[in-house]
């Protein structure tokens, strides 16, 4: 019985250093993003994206950068061995080498708008898992959607938006953005998604826009309203290009980002439908 006993002691023991042996690896952190924006479907392939993690009794990491594959973000951070102990995720779009305290948008958005595009996630009391954490991504800035008819007779070059401030201050703990008083007012080239839409983003702030259409070379240009912009809203003009000139009409309610309603013409008057 004794030498019995002995046997299954060291059997314990020796099963006992087998586990320390053999310690099962650290989970990767995966995240999920929750968002419409770019595509009008989800990020892109090879974006990336800036992650803290802020345990209860430290910070785990800062600002690791971690890349979307298609499905969601990863990297080479992992999670700490603690698995009863919660922590707070905070992600923000696109990455940058230090988190951002301020950000501006490009003057020249005719190549694409998505690197104007700052974005952020934030996801309270996750705890480690091997399963992808989910985060829904929200809009930091304001978009503006234009829909133009060129009726002028001669060739639509470019939409650009003048009068605008480009860059926002970022508060590092949860970054919102409001737009930087110091800054010069510049303006936008837009991106040209198709025949007839032009998009651009900006900080939230209050504006009088204005609108150029360059025909032929020529710019034609309306100042519009002054509006508030907010965060996280998309703010749609319509523009018929005339040989007299620019005349802005309402459009109809856009989906995707909330929808901030129509910017009327310079004096307040409810513009009018375009023609059929």
């Amino acid at each position: 019985m004794k030498r019995t006993f002995a046997i299954l002691l060291a059997a314990a023991a020796l099963a006992a250093c087998s586990e320390k042996e053999e310690p099962v690896a650290p989970s990767p952190i995966r995240i999920t993003p929750v968002i419409t924006r770019a595509t009008d479907v989800n990020f892109d392939d090879g974006d990336m994206i800036g992650l803290s993690v802020e345990r209860v009794s430290q910070a785990w990491a800062t600002n690791e950068k971690l890349s979307f594959d298609g499905s969601s973000f990863a990297g080479s951070l992992v999670w700490y061995n603690e698995a009863g102990e919660a922590s707070s995720l905070k992600a923000y779009y696109p990455y940058s080498l230090d988190i951002p305290t301020t950000f501006t948008v490009r003057s020249d958005q005719s190549q694409g708008w998505t690197s104007s595009d700052f974005m952020a996630a934030v996801k309270e009391g996750v705890l480690p898992t091997a399963n992808d954490i989910a985060m829904v991504f929200t809009h930091k800035l304001s978009k503006i959607r234009l829909t133009v008819s060129n009726r002028s007779g001669g060739s639509l070059d470019a939409i650009r938006i003048g009068g605008v401030i480009p860059s926002a201050d970022i508060d590092p703990d949860t970054y919102s953005a409001s737009v930087s008083q110091s800054a010069t007012r510049v303006e936008i080239t837009t991106f040209r998604q198709d025949d007839t839409t032009f998009v651009a983003v900006v900080p939230a702030q209050s504006v009088s826009l204005v609108i150029s259409a360059v025909v032929d070379g020529n710019p034609i240009s309306q100042r519009l309203a002054e509006a508030d912009l907010l965060a996280g809203y998309q703010y749609h003009i319509g523009v018929k290009v005339l040989p007299s000139g620019l005349k802005i009409y309402i459009e109809g309610s856009i989906k995707d980002w909330d929808d901030g309603g129509s910017i009327p013409g310079e004096g307040g008057d409810e513009p009018e439908e375009p023609d059929k």
